[in-house]
């Protein structure tokens, strides 16, 4: 499924690559890599020495980490906000498959050597991340079993996990899909309230449209029908999908 989907990709138009000035990584950001999947088993000292290649940087709602087609040059740390990787189809329509936030680390395909990213990243909140030189942190990755592994296994389970949302966007209608993709959301990024986990993220019905596959006139109408359901409500720039019964 996921290859023959990456079949019909293509080039994603430039966007906004304005940004902050970058400044140096704290040194909290240490504990961030030690406590990520990447660095499991790492030496502290291996850690500490990966530290120094990134540098802080903040990016608007709408600006690109990276655009699908780029040049694979950096690899991310969230650690405030939130960002949706998405794909360009041959045929226009763009299809997010995974909304990411704090603690992800994404572009992870720059420490492999891969030379053209196959998706994009586009902030949807405030975004606060660390970037660090692929081809610089991929060096100690490539020279450590354990880091080696562990960049394969990861790099494995984000692709189960998009070919698993590419699949979930051809199944079922609009509103199925909908409350699908909404409920993985929550489960990932939700907080409990009620009687359902409420979502802090502002997406609009444009960016929700790009997770199932629709326009966002049927995505407000699809809301509307899952709102008189009670199967979410909305409020403050937040959502809440409720737990099924």
């Amino acid at each position: 499924m996921m290859q023959t989907a990456l079949k019909h990709l293509r080039r994603r138009p430039a966007a906004s690559r304005s940004r902050r000035s970058t400044t140096p990584a704290p040194a909290a950001l240490a504990l961030r890599l030690a406590g990520h999947r990447l660095f499991r088993n790492a030496d502290a000292a291996i850690i500490e020495r990966c530290e120094g290649f990134f540098e802080a940087e903040t990016l608007c709602r709408g600006t690109d980490l990276f655009a699908q087609d780029d040049h694979a040059e950096h690899v991310y740390v969230i650690v405030g906000g939130y960002a949706r990787l998405s794909y360009l189809l041959s045929d226009g329509r763009e299809m997010s498959v995974a909304l990411v936030g704090p603690g992800e680390f994404i572009g992870e395909e720059a420490l492999a050597g891969v030379e053209r990213r196959p998706f994009s990243a586009t902030v949807v909140e405030r975004c606060t991340a660390f970037r660090a030189r692929g081809e610089k942190l991929g060096t100690l990755f490539r020279a450590d079993a354990a880091l080696a592994m562990n960049l394969a296994r990861h790099m494995s389970a984000r692709w189960e996990e998009l070919s698993a949302a590419l699949e979930d966007i051809a199944q079922g209608n609009v509103r199925d899909r909908l409350l699908r993709a909404l409920r993985r959301i929550a489960a990932q990024w939700g907080e409990r309230s009620g009687a359902g986990q409420r979502v802090r993220v502002k997406l609009t019905h444009h960016e929700m449209a790009t997770f199932v596959g629709s326009t966002r006139e049927t995505v407000t109408l699809q809301l509307a029908v899952l709102m008189r359901a009670g199967a979410i409500s909305r409020g403050d720039g937040s959502f809440t999908v409720v737990s099924p019964a």
